[in-house]
């Protein structure tokens, strides 16, 4: 009783300093409180704190998970950790941390303001700075500029030269696709969107998108095929005048032979014989697809929607080739136009959420997945992802009845089971969490975190989990032992183990965070003051921060 004191003491203290804006006397105060009492959660709140306004922030959340960990409602700390994501613009975390808060306290003061704040700054579009362009330079000038910095990485340097090209020629689609392929490796899709769309005007075609906004018709514009040698269309017997329907048997009939040459040959014939057939572009374009050339098959495609622009089965095939080429915006514009063509196409909708998710476009992605379920409600992965994307959002409670779906359709598959319990863990329902973790942990028990999570859920279900929590704490930290939160919440169990005391101490210094590193080995001196190990490692890290400090 007496430490207590003594420590809560020292935490008043440190609470002058901060108020007075004296941060090292602040971060010396709370080492000396925690020395005394390590469960003190305000005072691991105040050292986070006070790191905050000494620009350590990476230091400061190792402590508020500590107080979390100690004080699992702390809401304050929820916020802390919130603002601290969001002047590193880490904005899904940020919002993460805001919405637990609200969860803990719903009358929070300012908080849904944050949340709103950081939801308008997603929705924004990024921001080109924009120069004045210099008159000698050309646009020729800036296209080689742009094309020189692309090639050494410089890929927001080089965006900007194409923006400047843009302005001098604002009607050439070659220089708008450059700034897509460049905004989408920047992760600017909000910026590839709006240049995708700007290329689909100027090629004069219309497309609603998934804001049901009509854009102009896509009429791409892509050199005539060379696919094969026309050497190889006349080898063909022409004995006879043929039908389109049979140059496409007979291209079947080819691939069964596996007489590839022959069989886009024939193709070529059915394509003359009718130019709008869209089941020899097709054909063509799998058969280019299947042989590893990607690019060649694309240019097929691309053909065929100069003569067939309502058929979503071409859209469908082209949007797969730019999703596996990783061009996100393009197969988005595909995938849209064809369930334009093709609304109950399932297998598109459920692409177009694939993308949309891969560009953290979650709200139009539900909508995606909703829509493929619509049209094809026995596939697991739909549900699966839709899952997903509630969570990213915050809707825990609707991400459950889709989980569950996922759960019946595919049983077997882990991640399922996780998200599900990640679900009733953001709404503080603990023993159907645990339920669904220990579920996970019987299908892949090495799954990623999955150890620290089951942890925490037993830890916070009862205290008659604890000691089944400090087990799957401690297989956490076998598994990943550079993970410093399962570290916390297993000493926040088992506060005298000396071994945790070590590693967690060695793990901070390892990672450059050497004051708390320091205050842990403190700790851990309160309770085995006599351990040589414990002493030395102090001692060395002691030397390295007076090191630092001279």
């Amino acid at each position: 009783m007496i430490k207590v004191d003594e420590a809560q003491i020292v935490l008043e203290q440190a609470q002058i300093h901060w108020q007075a804006k004296e941060w090292q006397l602040t971060i010396e105060a709370c080492a000396k409180a925690l020395v005394l009492d390590r469960d003190l959660a305000q005072a691991h709140k105040l050292m986070g704190d006070a790191l905050q306004k000494t620009g350590k922030a990476k230091e400061a959340v190792g402590y508020y998970e500590q107080a979390i960990a100690i004080q699992p409602n702390f809401a304050k700390v929820y916020v802390n950790l919130g603002s601290l994501y969001a002047n590193q613009k880490q904005w899904q975390k940020a919002v993460g941390y805001y919405q637990q808060a609200l969860t803990i306290n719903p009358e929070l003061l300012g908080i849904h303001e944050h949340l709103a704040r950081i939801l308008q700054l997603q929705e924004q579009q990024p921001k080109v700075p924009v120069e004045p362009t210099p008159r000698e330079l050309t646009v020729g000038d800036y296209l080689r500029q742009g094309k020189a910095l692309k090639e050494q990485g410089k890929f927001k340097e080089a965006l900007e030269q194409y923006h400047q090209a843009g302005r001098i020629f604002p009607r050439k689609v070659e220089i708008y696709q450059e700034i897509v392929d460049l905004s989408e490796r920047l992760g600017l899709w909000q910026e590839a969107a709006k240049y995708c769309r700007i290329i689909l005007q100027l090629s004069g075609s219309s497309l609603v998108t998934s804001q049901n906004k009509i854009l102009p018709p896509y009429k791409p514009q892509v050199p005539e095929l060379s696919i094969q040698p026309r050497s190889a269309v006349s080898t063909l017997p022409d004995n006879r005048s043929l039908s389109t329907r049979e140059y496409l048997t007979l291209a079947e009939d080819a691939i069964d032979g596996k007489k590839y040459k022959q069989a886009i040959a024939y193709y070529h014939r059915a394509i003359g014989q009718q130019p709008n057939s869209s089941e020899a572009y097709l054909g063509m374009a799998k058969l280019l697809t299947k042989s590893g050339a990607r690019e060649q098959a694309i240019s097929c495609y691309l053909q065929g929607l100069k003569q067939v622009q309502d058929n979503p089965e071409i859209y469908y095939r082209l949007g797969n080739l730019y999703q596996r080429s990783s061009k996100w915006s393009q197969a988005a514009v595909c995938y849209q136009k064809a369930v334009q063509y093709a609304p109950d196409y399932g297998e598109a909708h459920h692409e177009l959420g694939e993308v949309l998710s891969h560009q953290e476009q979650w709200s139009d992605a539900i909508i995606s997945y909703r829509q493929a379920i619509l049209y094809n409600p026995d596939f697991s992965w739909s549900y699966n992802n839709l899952g997903y994307a509630l969570i990213q959002v915050g809707q825990w409670q609707e991400a459950i009845p889709v989980y569950q779906k996922a759960i019946e359709l595919n049983p077997d598959f882990s991640w399922s089971y996780f998200n599900l319990a990640e679900a009733y863990s953001m709404l503080n329902r603990w023993s159907e969490a645990v339920d669904f973790y220990e579920q996970t942990s019987k299908i892949q028990p090495d799954l990623p975190k999955l150890q620290q999570k089951l942890g925490n859920a037993l830890y916070r279900r009862s205290h008659k989990d604890l000691s089944k929590a400090l087990k799957h704490f401690l297989l956490a930290i076998e598994q990943e032992p550079q993970d410093l939160l399962a570290y916390h919440q297993a000493i926040a169990i088992d506060k005298t183990n000396l071994e945790l005391y070590l590693k967690l101490g060695d793990a901070l210094v390892n990672q450059g965070q050497l004051e708390e590193g320091i205050v842990t080995y403190q700790m851990a001196l309160q309770f085995h003051p006599q351990n040589p190990d414990l002493t030395s490692r102090l001692k060395e890290a002691l030397q390295k921060k007076t090191l630092i400090m001279n």
